[in-house]
């Protein structure tokens, strides 16, 4: 039987607010439009992510593009030594990958194999994504971790902006399953697999609630990503 272990929601909620500060801090002030080589440097982002680290002689490049103030990057992992070759300005794709990038950024990372440094590759594989990412191009952004029932004992909630958190009563939501009996953040190990569950709340389009779901094999941290959504609320908001 697998065991699980909690973790506060807060402590999550921190470790985004960080890694998306380790890259915003020192995104640079002007970009060309459309494709380019992305000159941030990813060692402070991945800093933020204690348990976790580069295997070595491995490392992080990036492919940017920008246009109307909409930006996304492209991550990739590949031996420090590779080429990374320049993007095609125009391309309406994103670049092709580099000749020796790994196929998921994942596979370049090791960690000391405890529960919280599963749930940090969770965190990790999704925030890594909206590195140089804002405007129109950001997803994940908009996804709030829950912790608890957004709703009190009378089904009323505090919030009045789908922006925020989720909007009206529990009685206009739509419950897909059962409501979670547990919202924190949570990790269940046994021998055979890790699997690292939380919830989020996006306004985005229309008001969802998800059930996140990560699997992973012992000592690796390429998750298997599933997501399901649980509840389904009213017109949410656009970027």
């Amino acid at each position: 039987m697998a065991s699980a272990i909690i973790f506060p929601v807060q402590d999550v909620n921190m470790l985004r607010n960080r890694a998306t500060d380790a890259w915003a801090d020192r995104f640079p002030e002007e970009l060309p439009e459309g494709w380019s080589v992305s000159t941030l440097d990813l060692r402070p982002f991945l800093a933020v992510f204690p348990p976790l680290a580069l295997k070595p002689g491995y490392t992080l490049r990036a492919y940017q593009f920008y246009y109307h103030r909409d930006g996304n990057t492209v991550v990739w992992a590949l031996p420090e030594t590779a080429v990374f070759p320049p993007p095609d300005p125009q391309a309406d794709d994103d670049p092709p990958a580099p000749p020796e990038a790994l196929d998921n950024v994942m596979a370049a990372i090791t960690g000391d194999e405890t529960p919280w440094s599963y749930l940090c590759a969770s965190i990790l594989s999704r925030e890594i994504n909206e590195v140089g990412t804002f405007g129109h191009g950001s997803e994940w952004a908009a996804d709030h971790l829950l912790g608890a029932s957004p709703w009190d004992a009378n089904g009323q909630t505090a919030y009045t902006s789908p922006d925020q958190g989720p909007t009206g009563s529990a009685n206009a939501w739509q419950w897909h399953t059962a409501e979670p009996e547990n919202w924190q953040p949570a990790v269940y190990t046994d021998a055979q697999q890790i699997t690292v569950a939380f919830y989020t709340y996006s306004g985005l389009g229309m008001q969802t609630i998800t059930r996140h779901t990560d699997f992973y094999k012992p000592g690796s941290y390429i998750p298997l990503h599933q997501q399901q959504v649980v509840a389904s609320g009213p017109q949410g908001f656009v970027w």
